[in-house]
C-alpha cells in the first residue's frame, strides 16, 4: 500500500484538517501584514500582546493595535517555524521579518463555534 501526502506552499500536510484554510490565509496576509485578513479570523475577544500592548481585547480593538504595530513595522516575510495541537485547538509559531527587524508571531486556532478563530495572537521582538 501507499500513503500519499498532499502539502501546501509551506509543506504542511492538507488531510482534510479544517485549520489548513485558516491558517493558510492567515499566514499570508502576516507575510504583507494584512491585517484586515487577520482579523477575519479574530474571536469575538483575543487574547493579545503585541510589544508593550497586552490583555483581553475585542476583535476590533486587536484589529486596531495590529494595524498599530504593521503602520510602524512594514511586513517583508513571514515563515512559519512550527505548528501543532490536537482536539479543537492548534498553534502556529514563526518570524515576522519587518523593516525594523525579526518578531516571533504565535497564534491559536481554536474551534470555539463551527470555525476555527484565532483566541490568542502574539507578537514580541525576537532575540537573536
Amino acid at each position: 500500500t501507499y500513503t500519499i501526502t498532499v502539502t501546501d506552499a509551506n509543506g504542511c500536510a492538507q488531510n482534510g484538517d479544517p485549520y489548513v484554510d485558516h491558517f493558510t490565509k492567515i499566514n499570508k496576509a502576516l507575510n504583507v501584514g494584512n491585517v484586515d485578513v487577520i482579523s477575519q479570523y479574530f474571536s469575538s475577544s483575543v487574547d493579545l500582546s503585541v510589544l508593550d500592548k497586552e490583555g483581553i481585547y475585542s476583535a476590533s480593538q486587536a484589529k486596531n493595535i495590529l494595524k498599530d504595530f504593521f503602520g510602524k513595522n512594514k511586513a517583508e516575510k513571514y515563515v512559519m517555524l512550527h505548528f501543532s495541537g490536537k482536539g479543537d485547538s492548534r498553534y502556529y509559531i514563526g518570524t515576522l521579518t519587518t523593516n525594523t527587524g525579526d518578531y516571533r508571531v504565535f497564534y491559536v486556532l481554536k474551534n470555539t463555534v463551527k470555525i476555527p478563530e484565532i483566541t490568542q495572537f502574539r507578537i514580541e521582538k525576537k532575540t537573536h
